[in-house]
């Protein structure tokens, strides 16, 4: 006679097997069309960079034979042509200020004052944003996070343009004392969320921050007129 509770235990485990098995399969699956995605937006982008490539090629013919000197496309041109693309871009989006994060580390002889003249942050900011009591109580080596309020047309002042080079998002941000967030906030068409605590990057360049202080936007803005 056969045991029940042996019968029992071996549908259990069939069970459990199977749950197992199709957890694998949708597990599977889902990386399948995250995969997928991350081709078609790769394939987008390649056929924007194509096409932007192949207008530039077109410019420059048709300036040849119409005999002026318009032959000398650079790398350098082409990049800040596309980072003025992305700010436009942006600007288009929203008429709100943007919030680009710096993480910032005290230094010597730096209290909340001097830092606010600096970057353009007031106090209260400062203290609200990191949780500070006393605005006359911060030591060296204390991270702080500064966020400047950026307005779209002032924006292109305090972004660059950086090459990806097979880095991590990580490792981007924090050569650049900032954000995952950040980061992905500027480059929407070229950062892909993965959902699971992982960031996919589908584009040769990124936009990065640039905190310049008040007076190096007024100078910058100056230059521009």
């Amino acid at each position: 006679m056969i045991n029940n509770d042996y019968l029992k235990d071996i549908i259990e485990d069939e069970q459990e097997r199977q749950a197992i098995y199709k957890k694998g399969e949708e597990r599977e699956e889902k990386w399948e069309k995250q995969y997928a995605n991350v081709l078609e937006k790769c394939k987008l982008n390649r056929q924007e960079s194509n096409r932007k490539a192949l207008g530039y090629i077109a410019v420059g013919l048709a300036a040849a034979v119409a005999g002026t000197c318009v032959i000398g496309i650079t790398i350098n041109a082409l990049n800040k042509d596309k980072k003025d693309d992305e700010v436009k871009t942006m600007m288009s989006e929203t008429d709100e200020d943007i919030t680009l994060t710096q993480n910032y580390e005290v230094v010597f002889l730096d209290n909340l004052t001097t830092i606010s003249n600096r970057t353009g942050i007031s106090v209260e900011d400062i203290q609200r944003d990191n949780n500070i009591a006393n605005a006359n109580k911060i030591y060296v080596g204390q991270r702080l996070e500064l966020n400047y309020s950026v307005s779209p047309e002032d924006l292109k002042y305090y972004t660059e343009s950086i090459s990806v080079e097979g880095k991590y998002i990580s490792q981007i941000a924090g050569e650049y004392n900032t954000t995952i967030k950040t980061l992905c906030d500027l480059n929407k068409e070229s950062i892909i969320n993965n959902g699971d605590g992982t960031y996919t990057i589908i584009s040769d360049t990124i936009l990065v921050p640039n905190f310049i202080t008040p007076a190096e936007l007024r100078e910058a803005k100056g230059k521009g007129k």
